[in-house]
């Protein structure tokens, strides 16, 4: 898909480098760029295992890594080689820093009139905030997703994974391809500014739509949705699973599934606007029936029925699904001593296609890299 195309990598953290191992598992060529005193801080970061950080290694397969000291005159004139030779570079620096490194929007230009160049930041390249730094917290909490997170009587809550990065470097990498598309149609090279909190307030879709068509402010409801019902994690004898029985067909598969002819032929639940009008006395009725039975029990009768539900599993209980497996979600990268590691798959992309490689050592392929732009070993160990 992205066989031939060179992705130059100048990214840190999570982001970034999220965006650039997905590129790179659309068959892209990344080569990452790492400053000298120590790279990456996401390195220091822990569990190691085979003496490698599994958060590093997990968005940093499939890579070549180099080491530049970019505050070096040797430093900057292998990047402005480097950025002949690529179709694509993304950054993720606060916004001016590439610039007063030497390498502004026109002097990428002249250095190669096609490059792609992407930048992700926090708040992007305009505006007031556009300086001030982000991490992932920060953004879901100015952003308003901690605000509809959580239960209703509690605090707000940050969900149990970094969407606001993970979501930006889904979306910097979508804007790299549709940029290399636009390019080959017509000869233009665009330049990309994905902002953190610009992807954040897309995530809040339905509740920004709420909000400014119909007056309505989202709150926190637990796991419930604030406009279907049932659509929720239930209770059960042994556990909790999800239901999301929306529309008529769904609901009232699920309550002949649940014997509950009565709550279907309930004026009170006679559509979906009356049964979230009258959500507490349906929850009331359909918690009191969950825990008479175990949730296997529950999603055996409801899948039967064709009724949309599932556990609520653990990362453990996700990973051992044998959809999982069929699905080749679980990546195996051999390390250079022989170890394997695991982690999740890309889901897009030709899967399985061909080996993933492991994340690099620190510098790992520095001298084969400048080589390749006629920088002699000697010169790059002043790099």
């Amino acid at each position: 898909m992205l066989d031939g195309i060179k992705v130059l990598d100048l990214t840190m953290h999570l982001s970034g480098p999220y965006c650039c191992w997905l590129l790179g598992s659309l068959g892209a060529e990344v080569i990452k760029v790492e400053r000298p005193d120590g790279g990456d801080p996401v390195r220091e970061i822990g569990p190691f295992v085979h003496g490698q950080s599994t958060y590093f290694g997990s968005v940093n397969r499939n890579k070549r890594g180099i080491v530049l000291d970019l505050k070096s005159s040797e430093g900057k004139h292998a990047l402005a080689k480097l950025i002949e030779k690529s179709d694509v570079l993304v950054e993720n620096f606060r916004a001016g820093v590439l610039a007063k490194l030497g390498f502004d929007e026109a002097r990428l230009k002249a250095l190669n009139p096609d490059l792609i160049y992407a930048s992700i930041t926090g708040f992007g390249q305009k505006g007031a905030m556009k300086k001030r730094p982000a991490f992932d917290i920060v953004i879901q909490g100015m952003g308003g997703l901690m605000s509809m997170t959580g239960a209703t009587d509690g605090p707000p809550t940050a969900v149990g994974v970094s969407i606001a990065d993970l979501t930006t470097g889904i979306f910097a990498a979508l804007d790299v391809v549709a940029g290399l598309l636009q390019r080959q149609r017509t000869g233009h090279a665009r330049r990309i500014d994905v902002s953190m909190l610009d992807c954040q307030v897309a995530l809040l879709e339905n509740a920004v739509a709420r909000h400014l068509n119909a007056a309505e402010m989202p709150a926190r409801v637990g796991s419930r949705h604030p406009k279907i019902t049932p659509f929720q994690l239930y209770r059960t004898l042994d556990g909790t699973i999800v239901i999301a029985a929306d529309g008529e067909p769904n609901w009232r598969r699920m309550c002949a599934a649940m014997n509950l002819d009565s709550l279907a032929d309930d004026p009170r639940f006679g559509d979906n606007a009356s049964r979230v009008l009258h959500y507490d006395e349906l929850e009331g009725a359909l918690n009191e029936v969950f825990l008479t039975k175990t949730s296997d029990e529950w999603i055996d009768l409801l899948v039967a029925a064709d009724v949309p539900c599932g556990p609520v599993n653990t990362v453990q209980g996700v990973l051992a699904m044998e959809q999982i497996r069929h699905r080749q979600m679980i990546s195996r990268v051999q390390l250079d001593g022989g170890e394997t590691l695991q982690f999740s798959a890309s889901p897009i992309g030709a899967r399985g296609a061909r080996p993933e490689l492991p994340a690099p050592a620190l510098g790992q392929h520095t001298d084969e890299v400048l080589a390749e732009i006629g920088i002699s070993r000697t010169l790059s160990s002043a790099i």
